[in-house]
Parts: structure tokens; C-alpha cells; sequence
């Protein structure tokens, strides 16, 4: 909030990533499968992008949601730094490995994601989350054997 000129804030917002035609969004199956399994969430998805446009929204009197977001006026945006290798959206993780070129690159994006998710929501200390990671095959599980959404 600092790094946007935010002193205060008691406002409603919403944390969004936006599509592009040029950024198309991919369905990694197998991964998906993965996650799910590990995490005992089964209605987490995993989708791989080149990157991904985040933004912040901010209103004051209105409480955002991802279907209102276009028709309230008096929205506040923040384009939030977005080169970073994957990000979680409540029950979607994007991984952002579609210029990543080699399998290792990608590997690694997935496993951190991974290891991410279970030290946050599973209680699990970073040591033990990395030790469930590290029984994963993740290098043939990257490739882009997946559909478009």
C-alpha cells in the first residue's frame, strides 16, 4: 500500500488478475489433479499463462466482486507488480511458465507454488511442506499437453 501513495486504508477492495487475447490461459490437467490430491481440495485449479495483469481495486461504498467490477464508478485501480513465477487466487493457481523454456524452469515454478499452498493453508512448516513437494515428479506434468479455457 505504501509503494501506491495508500496512507489509510478502510476500503472495500478486490485483487483481480485480467485476461488478454495475447495471454491466453491454459488448463494444466495432470497438474491440477496434483494439487488437488496433495491439498484435499478438489475444487482447486491449475492453469498456466505467460504472465499475469494484477490489479488492485479499491471502492469506497460499494463491496467489489468480480461481476460488478466493470459497473461501479467510483473505482480506485492499481496495477500491482506482476512478474512474479505464479500466483493463488483463492481456489486458482496461475502459474506464469509459458516463456519459461526449459522443463527444470518449469518444474520449479510448480513446486514452489506448491510448497507455497501447503505451508499457507495446510498448517504444514515449510520444512514439512518441502519434504511433500520433494516426492512429486512435476518435469512431465509441465509440459503444455493442456487445453485453453
Amino acid at each position: 500500500m505504501a509503494s501506491l501513495n495508500i496512507d489509510y486504508i478502510e476500503r472495500r477492495g478486490l485483487i483481480a488478475w485480467n485476461d488478454s487475447i495475447n495471454n491466453l490461459e491454459y488448463t494444466l490437467t495432470q497438474l491440477t489433479r496434483i494439487f488437488q490430491e496433495t491439498l484435499t481440495n478438489n475444487k482447486l485449479q491449475v492453469v498456466g499463462a505467460r504472465y499475469a495483469s494484477i490489479r488492485l481495486y479499491l471502492s469506497d461504498n460499494t463491496v467489489l466482486t468480480v461481476d460488478n467490477i466493470d459497473d461501479v464508478s467510483t473505482v480506485d485501480q492499481y496495477f500491482l507488480e506482476s512478474d512474479y513465477p505464479f500466483w493463488i487466487f483463492d481456489n486458482t493457481v496461475v502459474l506464469c511458465i509459458r516463456y519459461v523454456k526449459d522443463i527444470q524452469g518449469k518444474a520449479a515454478v510448480t513446486l514452489s507454488a506448491l510448497t507455497v499452498l501447503l505451508y499457507k493453508r495446510n498448517d504444514l512448516s515449510l520444512d514439512e511442506a518441502k519434504i511433500i513437494v520433494r516426492e512429486k515428479d512435476f518435469s512431465n506434468k509441465t509440459r503444455t499437453n493442456a487445453k485453453t479455457i
